[in-house]
């Protein structure tokens, strides 16, 4: 991959730089800038750039020792970084697995085996991924995975794990993130590292006991959960709740006008028919339409307004029910094969 170091910041010691691969020809104007910080000089030999290179090219501040990070950054090692500035380098996949694990030699095999697990991933919904993101897990890290083939978002990722001695913490939490993701049908990453005080085989035999694989990555041993039927289903029931909500919250027709129906819409009317139900609305009381109409409305309008909007929530519900009834028939079918039953999800 190709790094442009942007600047480095002496005061927060904040390292700007930017990545894009190989094949990428341009100046880096149009790439996004990505800030990784360096806490104190155990991460490299300060006359070893090329370390600082790749540890930049991993775009992880986890390679910095984060136990040193109330050390200060020596001004010596300030000069380093500061020498970076405005400097483009090439560094492998190869120089990044040396640097990271020198016992580990750059197995192609395996780096391919990999891309390919990433690439049969879906595209993950920003809505959903948002969802998932907000969860707080206790002593958990999570992140979107982006597939740096296509810049896509197809997982979420354990990016670091912070436990005590047993790791108990992280594995409860563990399981409530990989239930979430299953959830949605979004895999779930983890890197297979010896992060936090978890020893490396323990985190190993607490992922594959939730039943995800393993399969060995540039840098690190991905765990990951692979995207069976009852996953693609889970997605697609996710993706029909979507639906579900955009259709209700389509404008509707009544009288003539078109009318926002959105939830906050919708809850105004309500609010408006508990507090006049009983009796009549204000002289002169109006209802505004979605162009920005003011109509004059009585509660027999209001009421009749609402019924609208209502039969259309129903119909929208109607609707997914019926679809998630066929995911249901095609996950327990039993005459079909996984691969089958895969491609029919994802035309319900």
């Amino acid at each position: 991959m190709k790094i442009h170091i942007e600047s480095f910041d002496r005061e927060t010691n904040d390292l700007h730089y930017k990545v894009a691969p190989d094949s990428y020809s341009g100046d880096f104007s149009d790439v996004s800038a990505t800030a990784a910080n360096v806490p104190s000089l155990d991460l490299v030999d300060i006359n070893d750039t090329q370390n600082v290179l790749i540890a930049v090219a991993n775009q992880s501040s986890s390679i910095i020792d984060r136990e040193s990070s109330n050390k200060e950054v020596s001004a010596t090692t300030k000069d380093l970084y500061t020498a970076l500035e405005g400097n483009n380098y090439d560094v492998s996949d190869a120089d990044i697995v040396a640097y990271l694990d020198p016992s580990k030699d750059f197995d192609a095999a395996n780096e391919a085996a990999w891309l390919a697990v990433e690439e049969s991933f879906p595209v993950v919904d920003a809505i959903i991924m948002e969802k998932l993101l907000s969860v707080k897990y206790k002593q958990v890290q999570t992140a979107a995975r982006i597939r740096p083939s296509d810049g896509a978002i197809v997982a979420v990722i354990i990016t670091e794990l912070y436990a005590g001695q047993s790791g108990a913490v992280v594995f409860t939490e563990g399981v409530k993130l990989l239930n979430d993701t299953s959830m949605y049908g979004v895999p779930l990453m983890g890197m297979n590292t010896n992060q936090g005080g978890v020893p490396k085989e323990d985190l190993t035999a607490w992922q594959e006991a939730q039943g995800m694989t393993a399969i060995r990555g540039t840098v690190h041993d991905y765990i990951y959960s692979a995207m069976d039927s009852t996953m693609w289903a889970n997605r697609q029931r996710a993706i029909i709740n979507k639906e579900r909500d955009a259709a209700i919250d389509i404008p509707v027709t009544y009288s003539s006008h078109t009318w926002d129906c959105d939830e906050l819409s919708r809850t105004n009317l309500v609010e408006t028919l508990i507090v006049y139900g009983s009796g009549i609305v204000p002289a002169g009381f109006m209802w505004r339409t979605a162009d920005n109409q003011n109509i004059p409305a009585d509660l027999a309008y209001l009421e009749g307004l609402s019924k609208v909007m209502a039969e259309q929530k129903n119909a929208a519900f109607i609707a997914s029910w019926l679809r998630k009834a066929s995911l249901d028939a095609i996950v327990d079918g039993a005459t079909t094969t996984e691969a089958e039953k895969i491609a029919a999800i994802q035309l319900v």
